[in-house]
């Protein structure tokens, strides 16, 4: 609990260095951080009331899918075009992200102490579909990664199924996503042909997949000019005309990265705060999922089973924030807090004895 404690205050801490080293200090730059910082309490009290709280969210994320789709229907964001359906309050980006992440966390969570009724793996295999769909109507591509990650990591570690045989499944699944949804096979045609299309030394379009190469560029070539104090969150704007940069990104990109970020959690925090945003966003990946993974290794078939919850969310958290920012955001910030102490919290007391912990 220290370790991922240090790991949660870890952006914070990153922030006030950055500040620091520039002389430059700003009150709402700690927003989002501080979402992080203060569930960290909530994780004592879980592991002081030896509370599962995983087993609320078990049931509560498939509810929560579902009324997530209720309330599609009954006010859709369109506001990103037609193909690219949403809440209204949230953008496509994210929406598509947590779906997916919930939609996951509720296959996984099937049966997780052996005691699932019939009804209520039906219900988790419901939540599971529904937010499947909902990330695949939703146009983004953020995530989509992890899926035939987890479902190697699931069928392998909950259900013990030979390698092949899981290379089979998880490619059918995939090929026939690809072909059966026509959204989903225009979106990954389209970034593949954008990433093939990128130019390395020349002038790039302003699509997508060639935009979040460039902004990853952009972004290592001004940590570099500052790589200790980092720029804040529009410092840099000045070196946005630098002849670095006009080689392979138009203004527009440079105009994008001011007003909107990044599209990345590492290159965001390391422009931002420098080296230490840079160690921050490595230390907050990194601790908590070494922990997930080593629950992995258990004895126990209970604690290996709430230890793939766990690896399976912190992979769509990861895969997420390569194309878009998981804990900079406030409310993706309080969302990811919430869900990586439940889940730290309600392992630690797992592993920490082999007496069950009380149902919240």
């Amino acid at each position: 609990m220290l370790a991922i404690s240090m790991a949660m205050s870890a952006p914070l801490v990153a922030i006030f260095l950055g500040q620091l080293f520039r002389q430059e200090f700003a009150w709402p730059n700690y927003d989002s951080a501080s979402k992080l910082l203060f569930a960290i309490p909530i994780g004592l009290v879980i592991i002081q009331n030896r509370i599962n709280a995983v087993k609320l969210l078990e049931y509560a994320i498939p509810t929560t899918v579902l009324v997530t789709a209720l309330s599609g229907l009954v006010k859709l964001n369109l506001v990103w075009g037609a193909p690219r359906i949403t809440t209204y309050f949230v953008d496509p980006l994210s929406f598509g992200s947590i779906c997916l992440t919930l939609a996951l966390f509720c296959l996984v969570s099937i049966d997780l102490d052996k005691s699932d009724s019939l009804w209520a793996r039906l219900y988790k295999l419901s939540g599971f579909v529904i937010g499947l769909y909902m990330s695949f109507i939703s146009g983004s591509r953020t995530g989509w990664m992890a899926i035939p990650i987890v479902l190697w990591l699931w069928m392998r570690f909950k259900k013990n199924i030979p390698h092949w045989i899981i290379l089979t499944v998880v490619t059918f699944f995939c090929v026939a996503v690809y072909f059966l949804m026509p959204l989903v096979k225009m979106r990954i045609d389209t970034g593949m042909t954008e990433l093939l299309n990128y130019q390395w030394d020349s002038i790039n379009r302003n699509s997508s997949v060639e935009l979040r190469i460039s902004f990853a560029r952009i972004g290592w070539f001004l940590f570099c000019q500052n790589p200790l104090a980092g720029w804040g969150d529009n410092g840099f704007s000045s070196l946005l005309n630098a002849p670095e940069l006009r080689q392979f990104a138009t203004a527009e990109a440079g105009e994008f990265v001011l007003k909107s970020g990044f599209h990345s959690e590492i290159v965001t925090n390391m422009v931002r705060s420098g080296i230490w945003g840079l160690l921050s966003s490595i230390a907050i990946f990194v601790v908590p999922l070494t922990f997930f993974i080593k629950g992995l290794r258990s004895q126990s078939l209970i604690v290996r089973n709430y230890a793939l919850v766990a690896v399976s969310y912190f992979i769509c958290v990861i895969v997420s924030s390569m194309s878009t920012e998981v804990f900079n955001l406030k409310f993706t910030a309080s969302f990811h807090a919430m869900m990586m102490i439940s889940l730290a919290g309600t392992l630690i007391v797992l592993m920490s004895s082999e007496q069950s912990p009380k149902s919240v």
